[in-house]
C-alpha cells in the first residue's frame, strides 16, 4: 500500500487513487518504477549481486541491480521505489553497498525494507531507516493458533507457517512435547528431529544448513511456549543453532542437544 501510494500520480490523496497509469501498472505487476528484492538461493540470502554488478559467475537471481535501477528517475510514476523483503537476510557486503544510498538517496527514490526480525537487521542499516512497527490486529482472522503462537504475532511469518504446515507443524508439536521425553530417548529424538529438518528442507527448497537452522529456530520458540520449560534447554537450543550456522556437523549437534535437553 505504501509503495503504491508513493508511485501514484494523484499526489493530493492520502493514499493511491487506483486509477492513474502508475496505479494500474502496479496492480498488473508491470510498474516500471518499482523493484522487488527477495532473498535468493537455498540459503535465502540477499547477496551483493542484488545491489551491483559483480564478476561472473552470476546465477541471474537478480537481473536488475538496485544501484543501477535507482540511477534512472521515474518514467511513469511519482517516485522510484525499491522494496527489500526480509532485509535481515542482507549479507554484510550487500548491506555495506547500500549504506551510502540509504543515507543520501536520490530525491526521487524511496526504499522500503521489511523484516520479521528487526533485531537481526545490521545496526548500520537500521540507523539509516525510519523504523515502523506493524502490529497484528487484536483479533486476527484466518490464522491457526499454533501458527500465530509460533510466529510470535508476526502475520507474515504466521502465513508462511500455515502455507508449509505439513513441515512446520510437526516441529512445533515436537518442541511442545519435548519435556515429556526422558534421557533414554535422546538418540531417537535426535533422529526424529533430523528427519523433520529434512522434510522442511524439501518443502521449502532450502539448503541443508539453512533448513537445520530454521528447524532449530522453530524448536526454540515451540519449546519456549511449552509448560515446564527449562532455561538450560533453551540455551542449549540456541547454542545448537549457533553451531549449525557456523557449519558444524548437524548430526553431532543434534545428538549433543537432545542429550542435554532430555538429561
Amino acid at each position: 500500500m505504501l509503495a503504491k501510494a508513493w508511485l501514484c500520480k494523484s499526489t493530493n490523496l492520502p493514499g493511491a487513487c487506483g486509477e492513474c497509469h502508475a496505479c494500474l501498472a502496479f496492480e498488473r505487476g508491470r510498474a516500471a518504477d518499482y523493484l522487488d528484492v527477495w532473498p535468493a538461493g537455498a540459503s535465502r540470502i540477499i547477496r551483493l549481486d542484488a545491489m551491483i554488478e559483480v564478476p561472473p559467475p552470476d546465477d541471474g537471481s537478480y537481473p536488475i541491480k538496485v544501484q543501477q535501477f535507482i540511477r534512472t528517475p521515474p518514467l511513469s510514476a511519482t517516485a522510484t521505489i525499491v522494496v527489500i523483503h526480509e532485509a535481515d537476510r542482507l549479507n554484510q557486503r550487500a548491506a555495506n553497498s547500500l549504506l551510502k544510498t540509504l543515507e543520501e538517496p536520490p530525491p526521487y527514490a524511496r526504499f522500503i525494507l521489511t523484516t520479521e526480525s528487526v533485531g537481526s537487521i545490521l545496526p548500520t542499516v537500521l540507523s539509516r531507516c525510519l523504523a515502523i512497527a506493524c502490529e497484528l490486529p487484536a483479533h486476527p482472522e484466518g490464522f491457526e493458533p499454533w501458527a500465530l503462537d509460533l510466529a510470535c504475532g508476526a502475520p507474515g511469518r504466521a502465513r508462511e507457517f500455515q502455507q508449509f504446515a505439513a513441515a512446520y507443524r510437526p516441529i512445533f508439536d515436537f518442541g511442545q512435547n519435548l519435556r515429556s521425553r526422558d534421557l533414554g530417548e535422546a538418540l531417537v529424538a535426535a533422529e526424529e528431529f533430523a528427519a523433520l529438518a529434512d522434510s522442511l528442507q524439501a518443502a521449502r527448497k532450502l539448503g541443508a544448513r539453512a533448513a537445520d537452522a530454521e528447524a532449530l529456530q522453530v524448536l526454540a520458540i515451540a519449546y519456549g511456549l511449552s509448560e515446564h520449560r527449562r532455561g538450560d534447554v533453551l540455551q542449549a537450543i540456541t547454542e545448537a543453532h549457533r553451531r549449525v550456522v557456523g557449519n558444524a556437523n548437524a548430526s553431532s549437534v543434534f545428538d549433543a542437544l537432545f542429550a542435554t535437553a532430555l538429561g
